[in-house]
Formats: C-alpha cells, structure tokens, sequence
C-alpha cells in the first residue's frame, strides 16, 4: 500500500526515515513471512491475542480497583463504619486476569485462519475483512 506522493525505497535499497514513512512494520513483516493474502489479526494471531490481554488487563485492573476504593469509602461512612477485606481486593484483581486470559483465548480462537474463514462465509462482518 503506497500512499500518494510518497517515495519508497526498494526491497534492496536502504530506506532511510522519509521513504519508509506511512508503511506499517506488520506490511513488513507479512511480506517477509510470505503472509501477504491474509489480515494481520490472522497471520499474527498469538501477537494479536497477546495484545488483547494486556489491552483487558490495562483497562480493567484500574477500573476494578477504582470501583473497589469508591466501594471501600462508601463501607468507611455511617452506620457501615466497617471495611473490606484484602482478599477481596485479590479476588477481583485474579477474576480480571482469568477474564482477560479469556479474552485472548477468544481472541486467538477467532483470528485462526480457519475459524475466519467460516466467520467471512457466514458472517462478513465479524471476519477479519473489511465485508465490502
């Protein structure tokens, strides 16, 4: 994919920082690897899987923490005067990794090649695709 008025090096040449501009290192990387005909999502489906978990653990382990202090200063007012205990701040940290390593399995189940081809057939818009 070249974009207008850009001036890219060939496969022989050194591009220096201006010619490889607007070129994605994963269209490097599908080229080297022979990966050209298949979406990136699925040519790279562990990378693309590994990064849906650390992207579920970045949101969510400070959204669940947060809501857990919000609950925490809530238990500290009146009549509660009480608060919660350290487990539970554990348990709900351990429930968010066991969602987000689902999250990838689901993730990595979906960008098998063989698993995107069915979605593609029988439901364009969840492929990895662009349906139009």
């Amino acid at each position: 994919m070249q974009l207008e008025g850009e001036c890219r090096a060939g496969p022989g040449d050194r591009a220096g920082p201006m010619e490889s501009r607007g070129r994605h290192m994963s269209e490097d990387n599908q080229e080297s690897h022979g990966y050209t005909d298949l979406p990136t999502q699925v040519a790279f489906s562990r990378r693309a899987s590994w990064r849906t978990f650390i992207q579920a653990l970045v949101a969510f382990i400070p959204t669940a923490n947060g809501m857990l202090l919000a609950l925490q200063s809530a238990l500290n007012e009146q009549p509660f005067q009480s608060a919660l205990p350290g487990w539970v701040f554990l348990a709900t940290n351990a429930a968010v990794v066991v969602g987000a390593f689902l999250a990838k399995v689901a993730a990595q189940l979906m960008a098998n090649a063989v698993v995107n081809d069915w979605l593609e057939r029988r439901t364009p818009q969840l492929g990895a695709r662009d349906p139009r």
